[in-house]
Order: structure tokens, then sequence, then C-alpha cells
């Protein structure tokens, strides 16, 4: 389901199973394409997150995901960080979050976005994957966010992510202006309002369009 995933509390250790370490995003938060990352006075002008802090993804456990789905179950592909920049994100309303913000290829942006599109059908079932810890999670989408029309492209969905007996929401947004994406992931234990989906939305939409100024 998602690119990054984020070790909390319900996904166990943060180890394989043969003992090494999962594959880390280490991406740092200074370059070229900064700019276009959320920052923390954007992030309290949200509903709900007016305790917001960002900080360094080498602070906060954030791994890439072994196997990318679309929001009801369908294979994507992973995008490159190549050329990418990333924060985390934390407040007292969520339980782990963060961005990133990347250039592809001409035309990469597009196509990663119009698979994860074509992949969003509301009332889809439940699917099963593996996070990167090998732990089994059962995924379900719970909602797709209407988005205002201020985007060239735009996916907002929810979703329950279940391990063992424990549940989580998980609330993923994309925006795409050009080849740049910006992704940000936020694991809650309530579903997110969507004004506040709506509001990181706008804020992410508006970082790009003025980074490609």
């Amino acid at each position: 389901m998602l690119l990054l995933v984020l070790a909390v509390a319900a996904c166990g250790g943060h180890k394989r199973a043969n003992g090494s370490n999962a594959p880390r995003v280490t991406v740092v938060s200074q370059g070229p394409l900064a700019p276009g990352l959320l920052t923390q006075t954007q992030l309290r002008q949200v509903p709900g997150l007016s305790t917001a802090t960002v900080t360094s993804l080498q602070e906060t456990a954030v791994f890439k995901d072994p196997d990318p789905r679309g929001p009801c179950g369908g294979k994507v592909s992973s995008i490159s960080l190549n050329d990418a920049v990333g924060i985390a994100i934390k407040a007292e309303t969520i339980r782990a979050g963060a961005e990133l913000m990347t250039r592809l290829p001409p035309g990469g942006a597009k196509k990663y976005l119009d698979a994860r599109m074509a992949n969003a059908t509301p009332g889809c079932p439940e699917y099963q994957t593996v996070t990167a810890q090998h732990v089994t999670q059962r995924v379900l989408l719970v909602r797709i966010v209407r988005l205002h029309k201020e985007f060239e492209q735009a996916l907002a969905v929810i979703s329950a992510i279940k391990i063992r007996s424990s549940v989580r929401a998980a609330a993923q947004i994309e925006v795409r202006h050009g080849d740049m994406l910006a992704k940000t992931i936020i694991f809650t234990n309530d579903p997110m309002d969507d004004v506040a989906v709506r509001g990181i939305a706008s804020l992410m939409g508006r970082d790009l369009a003025v980074l490609d100024r």
C-alpha cells in the first residue's frame, strides 16, 4: 500500500526475519527540492495538528515498502528516491508521519499516480500484504477523500491497517505537479478528518507550484 512503512507499536521490531535491518529511507531535508516540503508553521494551520513538529527522517524509523500496492491492493511500482527530500512529522494527535518530495524522469510521476488512481475503487475488498519487518498486515480502503480541483493531479485515501489484534488508520496524500511528486503519510488511531486531509493536500500543492516557478 505505502511507499513508506513507518515503524509504530503495532508493527513489531525493526529487523528482518534473518536479523538484518530493513532498508530505511534516509533522504535529507536540504537541497533544491526542500522548499517543496511542508513546514511546522504550515502544518499547525491544519485542524487537529496544532502541535505538529517537523524533524529529520534520520530521527524516525522509516522503511521502504517491500510490497508496494495501490489503495485496493493492486501491485504498483515504487518510485525512485534518487532526487528526493523528506521530513518526519509528529503531533499529539498522530502516531507517526512523513512527507517525501521527489523529482522523477519525464512522465514518471504521472505514470505512477495514474496507476495508483486506477486502483482506487470505493468499496473494494480488504487485501493482505507484508511489512518491511516481515509482519503480515490486512489493509482496507475506508474512503477516498474528495479534493478540491486545484491540482494538476492528486489522490488522498484513508485506510485501516490491521496487524494481529491492533488496528490503526493511515491517511495517504499524493500530489503531482509536472514531474514532481509529493507524498505524505500519517498514521493515527482514528481516521483523519477530511477537512484536515484537504488542508494538508492544499499546502502540498501550493508548495509544489511555488517550487516550479
